[in-house]
């Protein structure tokens, strides 16, 4: 293999890592999205209802809606709105939201995606290594990228 031979693997190589970056930073799925939002407003709904129910069996009804703001500062009035409305209710509203990201791949497609990419890209690294062994071998100096996979690097290729 040849010094050109080389160079066109580690374009590729360029490449693999690229789509396996903008995989990484894609967004998530918009049904994984909806599924976190309906669990977080549940839970939130869950400790809000067991709350006003004890006070209110237990006349405490002064403040019974009353949000206090969190160490930030903030107040978030979510589990309120979800409790009076309900959970189906609030989370369609919500929905217009979800609609209008971007969507992205679910956590199994990435992790499918990103495994099949992470084996084209050691296979390149096998290849890049090989053809940089067989110059070696003939003499000429060849550089290592410094992200290369040291375990390809220091593996005993056959």
């Amino acid at each position: 293999m040849s010094q050109q031979q080389i160079a066109k693997t580690r374009a590729a190589l360029a490449s693999k890592h690229a789509e396996r970056a903008a995989m990484g930073d894609a967004p998530p799925a918009r049904a994984e999205v909806r599924a976190a939002l309906a669990a977080h407003l549940r839970r939130d709904v869950d400790d809000r209802e067991r709350t006003a129910a004890y006070r209110i069996a237990s006349a405490q009804h002064d403040g019974l809606f009353c949000v206090r703001a969190a160490a930030n500062g903030q107040i978030d009035l979510l589990p309120v709105l979800a409790m009076l409305f309900g959970v189906d209710t609030l989370a369609t509203a919500l929905d217009r939201f979800v609609e209008i990201a971007p969507d992205g791949p679910t956590v199994a497609e990435r992790a499918r995606g990103m495994a099949a990419i992470d084996a084209e890209i050691a296979a390149l690294e096998t290849a890049e290594e090989r053809a940089c062994r067989a110059l070696e071998a003939t003499g000429v100096d060849v550089v290592r990228r410094a992200d290369a996979s040291p375990a390809i690097v220091l593996a005993g290729l056959s």
